[in-house]
């Protein structure tokens, strides 16, 4: 059975949040990094619209409840600019940014694209993102 979790938004407002990246962190340590299409609302949160609650609705729950029983503090955190200007038009690079984070941090509770053909594919195959500017 879902644990139920509810978040605690600094402003309602932050509910049509556009896509970005995001990362939780339980106290200071980052756990997950991840990306949502549409909006805030769409990807975490589920609830009463007239009782005005928030509750997560992610996948992670289970391992947010956890954190939160233990008395750690759970976070959430968002890339407030997720764009570049390529020819004109602007473009969200939400994916890319978690991607690039998952390749440096490796967070606990990202499962997904943790082999290590994987990452030995990207090592001999592919340059940062960030050393672009090295170029």
């Amino acid at each position: 059975k879902r644990k139920v979790v509810s978040l605690k938004l600094y402003s309602d407002d932050y509910k049509k949040a556009d896509e970005t990246a995001y990362l939780v962190y339980s106290d200071k340590e980052l756990k997950y990094a991840g990306e949502y299409t549409y909006n805030l609302e769409d990807r975490w949160l589920s609830g009463n619209k007239r009782a005005k609650t928030n509750y997560s609705n992610h996948h992670k729950n289970d391992k947010i409840k956890k954190e939160l029983d233990s008395g750690k503090e759970v976070s959430l955190w968002l890339a407030v600019s997720p764009y570049c200007t390529v020819k004109g038009k602007e473009i969200n690079i939400g994916k890319s940014i978690e991607q690039e984070i998952l390749r440096d941090s490796n967070p606990e509770w990202n499962t997904r694209n943790t082999n290590n053909g994987a990452k030995n594919w990207r090592s001999k195959n592919c340059i940062r993102l960030d050393e672009f500017k090295n170029l």
